[in-house]
């Protein structure tokens, strides 16, 4: 069963607006521009992450969490390159 990345596992701190109910995070496409600032989308993109890879446990949030915020990827707001680096950096293991 695939581990889901719960708000109070990410460290950093984020705002945290709801998201509005016509546009789910599970109907974003990869056009989405990403807030690294907004808690529900940095913790959309890593499940995302997490479903793919089926990882059943907590221990790779805060690594592809800190991932995510690097200083190479500070400029990356498109949702498919973040994704991609993160599918690329993080192998199925």
């Amino acid at each position: 069963m695939v581990y889901k990345v719960l708000r109070d596992d990410l460290k950093r701190k984020y705002r945290w607006f709801k998201e509005p109910e016509e546009n789910p995070p599970n109907s974003w496409n990869d056009t989405v521009k990403v807030d690294k600032n907004e808690g529900y989308q940095v913790l959309n993109l890593i499940q995302c992450l997490y479903d793919e890879r089926k990882w059943n446990t907590s221990k790779w949030v805060t690594i592809v969490e800190a991932y995510i915020h690097t200083e190479s990827l500070k400029d990356i707001q498109s949702r498919k390159k973040l994704l991609e680096f993160l599918r690329k950096n993080f192998p199925n293991l």
